[in-house]
């Protein structure tokens, strides 16, 4: 891995029952723009390629990134590459509560989707929530001990998953 003040770069070379070959780029152009992408290469029937290229522009309280992907689709027998972009936008309202949308549209399946989602931060949990054009609902809320709980409903479908998280860390050791 290669950086300085303005880039970050990494490369990898690997087996995995099939050479795996990576890379990845970040650029600062200015202070608040950053561009970056990562292409990775499998040598499974030919060449496989993966990547992604993706802008971040941060100025005060707002964030917007845009991505631009190339993925084997999984849904092809022939090998065909699913193209996706995305657009998200967070505003970060007060110091505890940030409010945040995604589009996504993918080509050649012409899906597309939009999702807004809230985090409220207390001093000691937080509370997520998710409503998106599926017709998905969802909400997390979890303390900062570990304990957690979820919900998630989906009206087009008519299925309702709710869970319970638990972390179990063990305590730290004192000092003899």
């Amino acid at each position: 891995m290669c950086s300085s003040d303005l880039w970050t770069g990494s490369g990898k070379l690997a087996w995995q029952g099939a050479w795996l070959m990576g890379g990845s780029f970040t650029q600062r152009i200015v202070p608040s723009f950053h561009l970056g992408g990562d292409l990775t290469l499998v040598m499974v029937n030919g060449v496989t390629s993966i990547g992604q290229i993706g802008a971040r522009y941060s100025e005060g309280k707002d964030i917007f990134t845009a991505t631009l992907s190339r993925t084997p689709d999984p849904k092809s027998p022939g090998g065909e590459n699913l193209h996706e972009g995305r657009l998200q936008y967070v505003r970060k309202v007060t110091d505890r509560l940030s409010l945040g949308c995604e589009y996504k549209y993918s080509h050649p399946d012409k899906d597309s989707g939009l999702s807004m989602a809230y985090e409220y931060a207390f001093r000691n949990a937080r509370v997520q929530g998710l409503l998106d054009t599926d017709g998905k609902v969802s909400c997390c809320v979890s303390d900062f001990m570990g304990y957690g709980f979820s919900g998630m409903i989906d009206y087009a479908r008519g299925d309702y998953k709710f869970g319970v998280v638990m972390h179990v860390l063990p305590q730290p050791e004192q000092p003899q």
